[in-house]
């Protein structure tokens, strides 16, 4: 009898000891997955974070863990770490009577649908008299509320003048020039870019150093209606090593004369600057009137779009969005001027957009 006692309780603790080694094994494999699920999670949060949101919204790069902090953040303030019950009885006892009975559920369900079926032959004495009218009063009324949210907003003229001010914008948007022109630089890379080029509103010539390094082989002439801009990207361009391919004017895009003597050119465009144009007809004229035989004109802008309304934000290139253009009103200022060959294009990452036009007929 002792022997047997003996074995049985050196089966016991054998039996505690592997499953002892058997919970701490899978707790060990458990936290092995949740550290790397963190890692990954956390570095695309980063990643995220850093090429959005600066660009967007003005706000600062984020480090590893101070995306994962976020992540924390975010699981205490709307998922909490309380206990969770997955035990199928504690479950099903918390279920509505009329869920654990699902025959009561779809009987009482089938008397509803007969009651109502009944009832049905009064829905449309009601529709004639009220229900079509508050529908559409409630209708019309979203409409308006939503057609005035959207409404552009006029003209935004450029507030950066000073020096500095100008130097503190190129350095806050240097780190984020693939961003904000990369789209643009895609976009024209399927078009036949060579010659002599324009570009309208260079501002301190972030744009034109990108557009210079990706076409090497074009001559390039660089406008903008502020003088401390053009300082600005003539400091820009020479740190770049790119003055020689390089000539700069102090021009407006409503300058026609000043547009005549700078003479015909291959290839013109305009980046980030359509919605500060106070008479866009004209100043797309004016351009088309700047292209050679077989030139084209490439405009890119933002795109307006309803959602950015309601962003509780100062960030100054958010707000300017609201001054855009859409796709609709492009097309019809074009069509009004007799245009007869563009296409518009929406770009990624939605709210950017691109005009390219040329003579001939329309392909759009």
């Amino acid at each position: 009898m002792e022997s047997n006692a003996q074995e049985k309780r050196k089966l016991f603790s054998k039996g505690i000891i592997s499953q002892l080694v058997h919970i701490i094994g899978w707790v060990i494999i458990g936290l092995g997955f949740a550290g790397l699920f963190a890692l990954v999670f956390g570095y695309v949060v980063k990643w995220v974070w850093n090429m959005l949101m600066p660009a967007l919204f003005g706000f600062n790069e984020i480090t590893f863990w101070q995306a994962f902090g976020i992540v924390i953040l975010a699981k205490l303030l709307f998922g909490g770490f309380g206990p969770h019950r997955h035990d199928r009885s504690y479950r099903y006892d918390r279920l509505p009577h009329d869920w654990r009975f699902p025959w009561n559920r779809f009987r009482d369900h089938r008397q509803d649908l007969k009651s109502n079926y009944r009832n049905w032959k009064y829905y449309h004495g009601f529709w004639h008299d009220e229900g079509q009218a508050a529908f559409m009063e409630s209708f019309h009324g979203q409409s308006e509320r939503s057609n005035a949210m959207s409404k552009r907003i006029e003209h935004q003229q450029e507030s950066i003048s000073r020096l500095e001010t100008v130097r503190d914008y190129v350095r806050e948007h240097e780190a984020h020039v693939d961003f904000m022109y990369g789209p643009f630089i895609k976009d024209m890379q399927r078009l036949n870019v060579h010659g002599r080029c324009l570009e309208i509103g260079a501002g301190p010539g972030l744009f034109t150093c990108l557009f210079a390094s990706y076409f090497p082989d074009v001559t390039l002439t660089v406008t903008d209606i502020s003088p401390t801009m053009m300082a600005t990207a003539k400091n820009l361009i020479k740190e770049k090593g790119l003055e020689n391919r390089i000539e700069f004017c102090l021009c407006n895009v409503k300058d026609a004369d000043i547009l005549k003597r700078l003479g015909k050119f291959d290839f013109v465009f305009s980046i980030y600057s359509l919605h500060h144009w106070q008479n866009l007809a004209k100043g797309i004229h004016n351009l088309l009137g700047s292209l050679a035989d077989r030139g084209v004109l490439y405009l890119g802008d933002l795109k307006r779009v309803w959602w950015l309304y309601y962003l509780p934000t100062r960030n100054r290139d958010i707000r300017q969005i609201r001054a855009a253009y859409l796709p609709r009103e492009l097309k019809r200022i074009l069509q009004k001027m007799d245009v007869n060959r563009y296409e518009i294009k929406t770009l990624f990452p939605y709210f950017l957009i691109s005009v390219v036009a040329s003579t001939g007929h329309n392909s759009n």
